[in-house]
């Protein structure tokens, strides 16, 4: 972390520890820092479920990058179903979502109220109920798919595609143009608010995902052909 941060990351951290004091600040010879410890889980009425001990490495870039959620107590069974590793790494969330938040300050006590505590707390209402509270995305490019569908609040693949597509080689509507949505809005009070959102997450994932995109449009591809019928099915039942 930068010299200009420490007095900044310093609060932050005892922060943290007002709100969690189970996790205890652990400053790497590398200079990264680490938060350990646990973390009771307690429902809305406020009754005690469980505790995860837990691992939070701190990005070196502080308050900006994205923290990662390692649970190490072994709660959680390690499958993917249950959004998680083998070796323990949780994933909180689709990795679009959290790069756009990380684009302005990501401070741990945010990744903790906003990310790990509802991931960990959704876990141990897992571990009752058999299924997870609430919406859950999808693994792989089909949790990529929904986050593109919420952000641009429509289910054609098509459309995504020549938004990101066009974003990527400048050729987008200008400001007064109608959107190309068919909202009837113009542009600039329509999907130029979702492209000022694709401007935080790199080209190369944009690229990325538009190539997906393009298979999946691709009928004579028969792994993504089923794999879109299969996408049709899951928007339509969320």
């Amino acid at each position: 972390m930068a010299t200009r941060l420490d007095k900044e990351a310093t609060q932050d951290f005892a922060e943290v520890r007002r709100h969690f004091p189970k996790l205890l600040t652990i400053a790497l010879e590398s200079g990264n820092v680490l938060f350990e410890g646990d973390i009771d889980i307690f429902d809305q009425q406020g009754v005690y479920w469980n505790t995860y001990n837990i691992r939070i490495t701190v990005p070196t870039q502080y308050p900006r990058g994205v923290p990662e959620l390692h649970e190490v107590s072994q709660l959680i069974e390690r499958v993917i179903d249950r959004h998680i590793d083998k070796d323990g790494w949780c994933c909180v969330g689709v990795s679009h979502e959290l790069f756009i938040r990380a684009h302005r300050d990501f401070r741990i006590i945010d990744f903790l109220s906003e990310y790990a505590y509802p991931y960990l707390a959704n876990q141990s209402y897992f571990m009752v109920e058999g299924h997870f509270a609430g919406f859950e995305y999808k693994h792989g490019f089909g949790g990529v798919i929904q986050f593109y569908q919420k952000l641009f609040k429509t289910q054609d693949f098509e459309l995504i595609s020549k938004f990101i597509d066009s974003f990527l080689h400048t050729r987008l509507p200008r400001y007064r143009d109608m959107c190309w949505c068919g909202s009837g809005r113009k542009y600039r009070k329509c999907h130029l608010l979702v492209i000022n959102e694709l401007k935080k997450i790199s080209k190369t994932q944009l690229k990325s995902d538009l190539s997906n995109f393009q298979l999946i449009q691709t009928p004579q591809v028969p792994f993504f052909k089923q794999f879109r019928r299969g996408m049709t099915s899951i928007v339509a039942g969320s």
